[in-house]
């Protein structure tokens, strides 16, 4: 007998910051999802940042093992340490979860959950009392209780999953006037490894016959460019007509790029301090973009700076990875 492997599902990782090829996350494969993979006659295999899982099929287009039902967890581990730097996304202890729980071809919106090993401690979010604390499944189900009242002046409670499935749960909280729902997920392998994001499969007998390809969607970081002008020795007439513009949006086929000049009177906050910037008699002002722009991984061309007409610097700098903001110091002097 003859046997041959089909696809029976796919999944694509994508960021606009990149142009083709995705390559900064890893698929982390547990080792209770590598024994229901090993039991279903399937493989893994990652081709051009698409993760392929391939089943045993025979001859006749039978599967060897149909799995159904069964739900498929993995992890996604960074393997680029700059990817917040250029990802809009929140950084914090919570990580996204991608189920297929609502269509099985295609999957959820990501939702935020909090990793969670077999002990759970969950702090209070409000210092009403009482409060009742309830751990549920992800349906409503709940599985353990705790009223705390005002005699008790804990901010935490503590559940333990006890003999409970890898997956999503929640703690809701129900005050006297409000509620509170918190999402976590528990799972006593996969967190030992840090984490970014989470993938929950549910295979269903379709698979089989039409392989779903799931598609997971990073965006870009979106930003104003800021450029700091210092200028040395330039008469005050130079230095009022120096000017930032992209002349490359045409041919790159993007948007164009343009910017407003802030003088250093109307420096607001967020903004460098004068003082910090040159000399004391430097000429200081800013070129910001009116409007923010996606971070990407090929750079934008031809944003030059110019004086008069006359082309001073052709390819102004443009935030790469290792950039947590879009801020440049650009030091100009004449002899």
């Amino acid at each position: 007998m003859s046997v041959q492997f089909k696809t029976l599902f796919s999944v694509k990782l994508l960021h606009e910051y990149y142009a083709d090829i995705f390559a900064d996350l890893i698929l982390v494969v547990p080792e209770a999802t590598a024994i229901v993979l090993k039991n279903g006659k399937i493989l893994v295999r990652e081709l051009d940042g698409v993760y392929h899982f391939l089943c045993e099929f025979q001859e006749n287009n039978i599967p060897v093992i149909e799995l159904l039902n069964q739900s498929l967890q993995f992890g996604l581990k960074l393997s680029n340490p700059y990817f917040f730097n250029f990802t809009d996304i929140a950084h914090d202890k919570a990580v996204s979860l991608y189920n297929n729980s609502s269509l099985t071809s295609s999957l959820n919106i990501a939702a935020s959950v909090i990793p969670t090993g077999r002990f759970l401690t969950h702090f209070i979010s409000h210092e009403d009392r009482p409060v009742t604390l309830s751990l549920e499944s992800i349906k409503g189900n709940v599985i353990s209780t705790e009223t705390i009242t005002s005699e008790h002046t804990r901010n935490h409670c503590s559940f333990e999953f006890e003999n409970a499935l890898f997956g999503a749960y929640r703690v809701k909280e129900t005050y006297p006037e409000t509620n509170e729902v918190i999402n976590y997920y528990y799972h006593q392998e996969i967190f030992v490894q840090p984490i970014f994001s989470l993938i929950e499969i549910k295979i269903d007998s379709s698979f089989y016959t039409s392989p779903p390809e799931f598609t997971i969607q990073f965006d870009a970081k979106k930003e104003k460019l800021n450029y700091y002008i210092i200028a040395d020795k330039y008469s005050p007439t130079d230095f009022l007509n120096l000017q930032i513009t992209d002349t490359g949006f045409v041919k790159d086929s993007r948007s164009e790029v343009t910017f407003e000049r802030v003088e250093t009177d109307n420096f607001g906050p967020t903004e460098f301090k004068e003082n910090l910037l040159g000399k004391p008699d430097s000429k200081v002002t800013l070129f910001r973009s009116l409007n923010k722009v996606n971070r990407q991984h090929k750079s934008r061309k031809n944003i030059q700076l110019s004086l008069n007409g006359q082309m001073l610097i052709s390819n102004l700098p443009a935030p790469g990875q290792e950039k947590t903001q879009a801020n440049f110091i650009i030091h100009l002097a004449n002899p």
